[in-house]
């Protein structure tokens, strides 16, 4: 069975934009050739039929398009009607990001990180409900781990987890969508 007589079957298919190396979903798709990757698209006109997907997974991508919204309109395009988009990207309102821009609000951080694009849970819900999406659960997590990091105050994070509220504290927001 190819791909055109999958998606016709209506068989519930898992779609994973932009995640390189690994091997979630039924089709993984990336700019770039890796093994994981089984097509090479690009998420503002992705190449399948309507309705094709149950669930769309794409974690740490929106920041990095040049169209956010039209990469949703094109995820919303090919899920089904009960489907849901799963999305992860980075929480503008954690309280380190915070500090560093106010410290120094003209450094352009974008070149270290490649980021184009960036949200808070409202904005991100207002960009959803502009494309007929609705936002189910934001929830706040620490996608890499904070030991990963280099901070100066590593000692703080104990204290902080206690003390700051979820959307301050974690450094990612994980959002599920579907169609309204």
């Amino acid at each position: 069975m190819n791909f055109d007589e999958l998606s016709q079957s209506r068989v519930p298919m898992k779609l994973n934009i932009g995640y390189g190396d690994h091997f979630i979903g039924d089709v993984r798709m990336d700019l770039t050739y890796s093994k994981a990757v089984n097509i090479i698209a690009d998420a503002h006109f992705l190449p399948f039929r309507e309705c094709s997907f149950s669930d769309i997974l794409c974690t740490e991508v929106m920041e990095h398009l040049d169209s956010p919204f039209q990469a949703l309109s094109e995820m919303k395009y090919v899920l089904t009607n009960e489907g849901r988009i799963f999305i992860t990207v980075p929480n503008l309102t954690e309280i380190r990001r915070i500090m560093s821009n106010s410290k120094n609000p003209y450094k352009i951080r974008s070149e270290v990180t490649l980021h184009k694009q960036g949200w808070d849970a409202t904005e991100f819900q207002h960009l959803t409900r502009i494309l007929g999406l609705k936002v189910e659960d934001i929830s706040w997590i620490d996608w890499y781990g904070r030991e990963n990091r280099r901070e100066k105050y590593k000692f703080l994070n104990p204290i902080l987890r206690v003390i700051l509220p979820k959307n301050l504290y974690h450094i990612h927001m994980k959002i599920i969508c579907s169609r309204i």
